[in-house]
């Protein structure tokens, strides 16, 4: 389930609504850094570096997927700057019932950031990014054969 929200589309709190129940239900959500303020865990645009940004997003995407219990959630993350932007994912996947923390688990939730493998790039349109990942992820997902995210 890709959330996909702008504003355009009306307030997120109703779309919100009528999705809420079901996030549970389904494999994945991918969601945008827009609406981890939407979902109650804003992250400032105020901080200084991308590396801060990314441990700020992990601990809030932690949060979000084990209070909504969802099994996998997603975000693609950039940090703009003049010259151009930093794209990384962060992927926060709930653990097993009666499984016990790990490392790089939060309460429960385990998060993987890609931000050691950031990219940097200039891209001419601002739209698509987070579409062509998530295509790419599902792909490797199938390729895979494990059935399990």
């Amino acid at each position: 389930l890709d959330l996909n929200w702008r504003p355009a589309l009306g307030p997120f709190a109703d779309l919100f609504s009528e999705v809420k129940p079901w996030v549970s239900t389904v494999d994945m959500v991918v969601i945008s850094t827009d609406q981890l303020g939407e979902l109650g865990h804003a992250v400032s645009g105020e901080l200084d570096s991308a590396s801060s940004l990314d441990a700020a997003i992990q601990v809030a995407v932690a949060a979000i997927c084990e209070e909504l219990q969802v099994k996998l959630l997603c975000m693609c993350c950039k940090f703009v700057q003049q010259q151009g932007q930093l794209r990384w994912s962060v992927i926060a996947r709930a653990s097993a019932p009666g499984s016990s923390s790990a490392a790089g688990e939060h309460s429960g939730v385990k998060v993987v950031s890609s931000f050691s493998q950031a990219v940097f790039h200039k891209p001419l349109e601002a739209l698509g990014g987070g579409d062509a990942w998530v295509a790419g992820f599902l792909d490797a997902h199938v390729l895979s054969g494990s059935g399990v995210f």
